[in-house]
Order: C-alpha cells, then structure tokens, then sequence
C-alpha cells in the first residue's frame, strides 16, 4: 500500500515491538506514575501552569478557527484510504486493525496539496481523520509529511534533505519540491522569509505526490542558528513545580516544562517502543527514555520515562490537562547517551502557533492523529508537559 511509503519515510526502521516492558528495573515507579494517573481518567483539571493567552482565548469562542480546545470529546486516526464516495470514505488503519467508516457533510474539511478545500482522496492515499461526532469527518488531510532533517544542499526550487528521527538509524538523501507558495521561516529567529545564508537543518512540512514532497513549509535553520540554538538552556526553558490540593488532605505535585510541540508520523507497531497505533489519538514522543536513549541531554531536564508510561499535557496554558502515552523518543534536542541528534531541536521556535507565544524549546512531538485531536490544523503549538513527582522533593522518580 502506499501508506507504507510514508511509515519506511517518517519511522526510518522496521517496527520493533519491546519484550522487556514488564521486565525493566524500575516496575515500582511506573506502578506509582499508573497508579496516580488513573484516578484522572485520561483528562484533570488543575490550576493553569501559564494563563492562557488572548490569542487562545479568542480562538476558544470563534466559531472558525481551526484551534481545536474540545480534545475531550474529539477523536482521531490514520490510516490508507480503501474506498472513496461522494460522501463516505473507507479507511485501513493496517495491521488487522478494523476498517474504520466515515461519513462527509457539508461541514467536512479536508486538507490536500497543501490548503484546506481539498477534493476526495483517492485509493491508497495516506489520511488523517479528526471526528466531534463518531463517523463523521470533522477534518481530514491527505498524505501530509512532516519531519526533521539535515539539509544537503539547495537550490531556488528544491532542498535535498536527510529526514532524522531521533535515534533511529539514518534514512537516505531525499529531493524537496518548494513552489512560489511555500512559507520560509527561520526556526530560531521565527522570522519570515527565504534564508539568505545557506541551510543546515529544517523542518519540512507538506505533501507527498507520488513519489515526490512538495514542502508547503521549511522551517530552517542556518550555520549560524545552529550554533545560536545549540546554546538555548537553562535561561529560556520555563520549568518549575506546580503543587495542587485538591483537598486539605490530597495534595499532588508535578514537575512541568514549558516549550512547544510539534507532530509525526508512527506507523503501528512503529517508534523506538513498538508502541504506535494508528487508532489511538493519546501518544507522543518523549525526549528521554529511562535505560534507552537521551536525546535530552540537558536541554530540558525532562525527567526520564519509560516506554508506555503516561504524561500530562496541556495546550496554551490551559486548565485542561490530557494524559498523553510515551511511544518513542523525541524531540531530539540535543545529543545524548544511545541518541545522535543529526538535527538539534532545544532552539526552535514554534511557528504559526495558535498560542501566540511561539517559544522554544520543543518539549515533545505528538503522533499525527493525537496532533489532529489536540491542536487540529496546526503544526505547531504552545504547551506544557508535566510529569508527576514526590512533593518532599519533587524529583525524578526512577
């Protein structure tokens, strides 16, 4: 199927499937961080890390903007479109997972070549699908990419690029399509234009056709950003300790960053866990898997989690806080033990982010249907992550 082009592309290994999650040093942890977190039942509401910017606030009460705040009751998978009518489309999820059905009304958005206002997909395309009410396209997007990478070189028209996914072995070059239409950004400056010094490294965000991308964003970084972003610690990184009581005699305490996050593609039983599903829309990356690979190194300090534990996320500020699932590693923001970071992320910028605030570091990456049910059209938004900690010291529980 087609699909599996873009999973060899984004995944960059097979799909390996962990033997030792039950088996690993540490079970008394991950039973404690379970053992909290279910009383949340997938979403909690605490105080807000950060108060939620107007620019969020505003798109909350707009009856248009593609800002997607009702996670708690949207839903989101991925998968090769099968069959394709006027208004149903048939959607594979892979790996004997069931054929998921849905139908199109005339609110149905779909994304393709680049801009909502798409046609129908066609058999074998790659699709996303986000649903408010079950088996009706909200939102869908047809065979967008989205990934890291080491630029080779370039021209006026084209990018030759190396796609990286933290840890993974290293994929081979591959040629980018840009068009008059594509948005340059500087990932580290978050200013708009075409770069007038040479690129190292960039996010490259569009479509494929064929076998062919075409970029619809390149959002890159040059020699000197590289060296600028690699020195981001500490200072920039909003991070701290958030205690909550939710009675006298309840009180719990989180470890949480500030940063922003991005998305990918993780094909079932893909990712550095083996943990992906293409039917779930609660997964993401984490930068530092306990005993794995680190692919934090200092950039953050984001406590270590194992493959499989769960953490908390919330978009702009905001009360609402999702239990997010840790299914491979990510961002890489800097090189660590068992990761090699061909691009290095702590610096980036978070462009058009809903959030109005834009602020590096990039915190986690979210799998493409977690992204489509959380902040909808958007590539890119402002977050927190939080863990949660011991109040008498708040440390890492390992």
């Amino acid at each position: 199927m087609m699909r599996n082009w873009v999973v060899d592309l984004i995944s960059g290994h097979e799909p390996k499937v962990r033997k030792d999650l039950e088996e690993r040093s540490g079970i008394s942890r991950r039973e404690f961080l379970v053992g909290a977190l279910a009383a949340g039942a997938g979403t909690v509401i605490i105080p807000n890390i950060l108060n939620a910017p107007t620019a969020y606030a505003s798109s909350v009460n707009s009856t248009t903007s593609r800002l997607m705040p009702d996670f708690a009751t949207a839903t989101a998978f991925q998968g090769t479109v099968v069959g394709a009518a006027s208004n149903a489309l048939s959607i594979d999820p892979g790996y004997g997972l069931p054929v998921q059905k849905v139908t199109l009304n005339s609110s149905s958005e779909i994304w393709q070549y680049g801009t909502f206002g798409g046609g129908l997909p066609c058999i074998d395309d790659d699709m996303v699908v986000r649903s408010m009410t079950p088996g009706v396209l909200q939102m869908g997007w047809i065979n967008e990419v989205a990934y890291d990478s080491v630029v080779l070189s370039q021209t006026d028209r084209s990018l030759t690029v190396i796609p990286h996914v933290p840890g993974h072995p290293s994929m081979g070059a591959l040629e980018v399509s840009t068009t008059n239409s594509t948005l340059w950004r500087n990932a580290i400056q978050n200013t708009l234009g075409r770069p007038s010094a040479t690129i190292v490294g960039a996010r490259i965000v569009g479509y494929r056709t064929g076998g062919t991308v075409i970029a619809t964003e390149v959002n890159y970084v040059t020699q000197t950003d590289a060296e600028m972003g690699a020195a981001v610690v500490g200072g920039q990184v909003q991070s701290g300790i958030l205690t909550v009581a939710l009675t006298p005699e309840n009180i719990t305490c989180y470890r949480y960053t500030n940063g922003n996050a991005t998305y990918f593609n993780c094909g079932n039983n893909g990712g550095a866990c083996g943990l992906c599903n293409t039917l779930n829309s609660s997964q993401a990356a984490w930068p530092y898997i306990y005993n794995d690979q680190n692919c934090d190194n200092g950039c953050t300090n984001q406590c270590p989690l194992q493959c499989g534990d769960l953490f908390y996320f919330s978009l702009c500020g905001n009360q609402a806080m999702i239990q997010l699932e840790v299914v491979d590693v990510g961002p890489c923001q800097r090189s660590g033990s068992g990761c090699s970071c061909l691009t290095q992320v702590c610096g980036y910028t978070c462009g058009g982010d809903p959030c109005g605030i834009g602020s590096a570091p990039r915190v986690t990456d979210l799998t493409a249907p977690t992204r489509a049910r959380l902040i909808g059209s958007y590539g890119c938004a402002y977050c927190s992550v939080a863990t949660l900690c011991s109040c008498t010291s708040c440390g890492c529980a390992l």
